[in-house]
């Protein structure tokens, strides 16, 4: 379950920096376009200051998610997943049906689900297997 260190010390470090420098400039530039200097802005306890841009909230969140998937696929073994490699694909291919009969239309095409408010793509799982 947990990651090996000799993996570790193989790891691109730099990669990953590079991978999240783009995201961090990106949430510079969308902090800095949508700052709303009359809102009363968004604060955490924790968090000296209020952010004023939803933008940059929404986006930090997704960011902060995305690394915790990351984190979560990187304590998976192939080995381990290859044992549920068959049930994964049918879990997938139910998904896809699942768009044929329950899909939401957007943008004039019907390839979301949408479960308590949250929209996504079965078709992007579907890459994986």
């Amino acid at each position: 379950m947990f990651i090996d260190r000799r993996w570790l010390s193989q790891f691109d470090w730099i990669l990953l920096g590079l991978c999240y420098l783009i995201p961090v400039l990106g949430l510079v530039t969308l902090y800095s376009a949508g700052y709303d200097a009359e809102s009363s802005g968004f604060s955490l306890s924790w968090i000296p200051l209020a952010i004023r841009s939803q933008t940059f909230v929404k986006q930090l969140l997704f960011l902060s998610l995305g690394t915790v998937a990351l984190l979560a696929a990187l304590c998976l073994h192939p080995q381990r997943l290859a044992r549920y490699a068959y049930a994964l694909y049918a879990v997938c291919l139910l998904l896809l049906i699942g768009v044929l009969l329950f899909g939401v239309q957007a943008h004039g095409a019907r390839r979301w689900l949408e479960f308590s408010g949250v929209r996504f793509q079965p078709s992007e799982f579907m890459k994986l297997c």
